[in-house]
């Protein structure tokens, strides 16, 4: 989880501030005086990276006691002496110094947010993913009035009989998604806003306590500042940059909710009130049916679409919706940034074909950045279910483990790994993302896979942020290919460094 408040505060400016103090005066005094005076004045950046920890370090500590209470928990510390069994006080020995790996991900976590909830990390990174969704979402599976029962539509038979202008809110279809690797739940929260009944999951603590706080636990928007680039001391370009203050959530999402829901109760009551007048009524019908044979687009601005129901499940995604309990459960799936994280992508497919309807849709955008690259063999695994609650490398020169330098000790007399029995075996428990076995596959494979696993792929393209792609379909507009600039993620656009992502966006349907 978060590292304490006190931990957190501490050993980031320990890390990020006192050290590189402690470099600075190791240098001959003339030297680091002239860098501690204007227009370098050092030591003064280095208090004002002091007060952003602060600043970063307050809305970890709103997160820590939030988190606290969800789980029962006191901050005070106990002690096996005053607690003697765990039965009496199973809490007690929560309590524990932070290692390094804890304050990494508080500190990445603390960047998300940049991506999620402020105006700038949404509209360059999130945006442009969101819009790609919906415009799937509208095509495959729109939200649709349900047909009402005191109308005629025997004369709209052939037309679409779900585009109701009279539609009461209750009267809506909403289809059910899934959102793995939900994250801080921008796009969950987006989805719902647009009508959509959105489950998340997501396995990493610290996502699943940022997120129920965003969400649930802020009084108004930009109620806390950050400084998500306060930490990087390379490829700065100005100090301003390094120190750029954000504010979270760009968007309240319970004001968010309150207002969409006002304003779709406003739409339906005024709609109501003319279904009252017998010359409104029938007008409506006659425009109803001259209406039925236009776009659809033209009607979803007329008529009142409610906000859709928000869950959020904590776990495994291959145990959560793998079993027979969750079997056809969901009409849609939106996995983005998400299928690299998978070490065995055949379970992936196969929990999404157990838990999706028949002839439902999985929308899948995000690049191959497989997390389990460098796991090793089954006997010495060395990641943790854990290494999949951030992408791999975001914003970091030293990300990548695709080195050609191989440790030949590694190879002196290394045993040829067996199969593994795996369910065959009558002791077998699944460990979902745990068992052992990873793979990786280019674009081309996934497809493939994709199809042989029980999916039609209904279109497929590369797309960057320019909204241009390499286009498979044969059902969508073509597009231009063009290489791109393509997605940051958790990206500081004004760094030196630019890690981008193009983005392989498919969508295929569940036969």
């Amino acid at each position: 989880m978060f590292p304490r408040s006190s931990q957190y505060r501490k050993t980031t400016h320990y890390n990020t501030t006192h050290r590189r103090r402690q470099n600075l005066y190791a240098l001959p005094s003339t030297q680091w005086q002239m860098l501690a005076a204007p227009p370098i004045s050092l030591l003064d950046t280095l208090s004002a990276v002091d007060d952003a920890i602060d600043c970063n370090a307050d809305l970890a500590d709103a997160i820590y006691e939030v988190g606290l209470a969800s789980f029962g928990l006191s901050d005070d510390e106990e002690t096996p002496s005053s607690t003697p069994t765990k039965q009496h006080n199973p809490g007690w020995n929560w309590h524990g110094k932070a290692k390094p790996n804890d304050i990494s991900k508080a500190q990445s976590t603390i960047r998300q947010f940049y991506r999620d909830w402020t105006a700038q990390g949404f509209a360059l990174e999130v945006q442009p993913l969101l819009n790609t969704i919906l415009a799937d979402l509208e095509m495959y599976l729109p939200i649709r009035p349900k047909p009402r029962p005191d109308v005629d539509t025997t004369a709209t038979e052939s037309h679409d009989h779900n585009r109701n202008h009279n539609s009461n809110s209750d009267d809506f279809s909403s289809p059910s998604l899934l959102l793995p690797g939900a994250g801080l739940g921008r796009i969950l929260f987006e989805l719902c806003l647009h009508g959509y009944s959105a489950t998340g999951n997501e396995i990493s603590y610290h996502q699943l306590l940022a997120s129920n706080f965003i969400l649930n636990c802020t009084r108004h928007a930009d109620q806390f500042a950050i400084y998500p680039f306060a930490h990087s001391f390379t490829n700065v370009v100005s100090r301003d940059h390094q120190l750029k203050r954000f504010t979270v959530p760009d968007v309240h999402p319970a004001t968010a909710m309150a207002e969409r829901a006002r304003a779709q109760s406003a739409r339906a009551e005024h709609s109501a009130r003319d279904e009252q007048s017998p010359t409104k009524s029938q007008t409506v019908i006659g425009e109803r049916q001259q209406s039925l044979s236009q776009s659809q687009s033209q009607t979803d601005t007329e008529v009142p679409i409610p906000v859709g129901e928000m869950n959020m499940t904590a776990g495994d995604f291959v145990l959560s919706y793998s079993g027979p309990d969750t079997a056809n459960t969901f009409d849609g799936v939106v996995s983005v940034f998400f299928i690299d994280t998978a070490p065995n992508l055949i379970r992936y497919i196969e929990t999404v074909k157990n838990f999706l309807k028949q002839g439902g849709y999985w929308i899948n955008i995000g690049p191959l950045l497989w997390h389990f690259d460098d796991r090793g063999p089954a006997t010495s695994q060395s990641k943790s279910t854990s290494s999949i609650s951030g992408r791999k490398g975001a914003g970091d020169a030293t990300t990548s483990n695709d080195s050609d330098d191989d440790d030949d000790d590694d190879d002196d007399g290394e045993e040829i790994p067996t199969p593994s029995d795996g369910k065959d075996s009558k002791d077998y428990q699944d460990k979902g993302i745990a068992e052992p076995g990873s793979f990786e596959l280019s674009v081309d494979e996934v497809l493939h896979l994709v199809s042989t696993l029980g999916f039609e792929m209904q279109r497929h393209e590369i797309i960057t942020t320019s909204t241009t792609s390499t286009s498979t379909s044969t059902s969508s507009p073509a597009y231009g290919h063009s290489h791109g600039s393509g997605l940051g993620y958790m990206q500081d656009p004004e760094s030196l460094l630019q890690n981008r992502y193009r983005c392989s966006h498919w969508v295929a349907r569940k036969l």
